[in-house]
C-alpha cells in the first residue's frame, strides 16, 4: 500500500463526483465532466463537502426551462419568417401550392413551439 487516502468531492460547476487523493485537496483541476476549473475540497473532519443549493450547476439546471421557452419562441418566429418568404414566392403567379406550403410551415413551427413549451412546463413541475 502506498499510503494514499482517496476521498470524494464534487465539482463546483456541475456537481460531478470527483475522487482524489486527500493530499491534493485545495488543488484546482479541470473537471472531467464539464471541463471547467474547480477546486478539490475535502474537509479534515472526514465529511465530504456536498454542493450547496446555490451552486452554479443547480442554478443552470433550474434555468433551463427559460432556455426551452426561448427556443420555442425562436422556432415559431423562424417558421413565420419562412412562411412569409414562401408567400412572397406565391404572389407573382398566385400559385396556391406556395401558400399551402407557407401555412404548413407556420403550423409545423407552432406545433414544435407548443411541444417545447410543454417540456418547459414539465421541467417546472419536476422542480417542485
Amino acid at each position: 500500500m502506498n499510503g494514499n487516502q482517496w476521498v470524494v468531492g464534487f465539482c463546483e460547476s456541475c456537481a460531478g463526483k470527483l475522487e482524489f487523493d486527500q493530499i491534493n485537496s485545495g488543488t484546482t483541476i479541470q473537471c472531467p465532466h464539464c471541463r471547467k476549473d474547480t477546486v478539490l475540497v475535502y474537509s479534515s473532519s472526514g465529511t465530504v463537502r456536498q454542493p450547496s443549493p446555490s451552486s452554479s450547476a443547480l442554478k443552470a439546471a433550474l434555468g433551463i426551462e427559460h432556455k426551452v421557452e426561448s427556443a420555442a419562441r425562436m422556432v415559431l418566429l423562424i417558421g413565420v419568417v419562412i412562411a412569409v418568404l414562401l408567400a412572397c414566392l406565391a404572389v407573382p403567379d398566385v400559385d396556391v401550392k406556395w401558400l399551402v406550403l407557407a401555412l404548413l410551415v407556420v403550423f409545423q413551427s407552432w406545433v414544435i413551439s407548443v411541444v417545447l413549451k410543454g417540456f418547459a412546463e414539465i421541467i417546472r413541475l419536476l422542480r417542485k
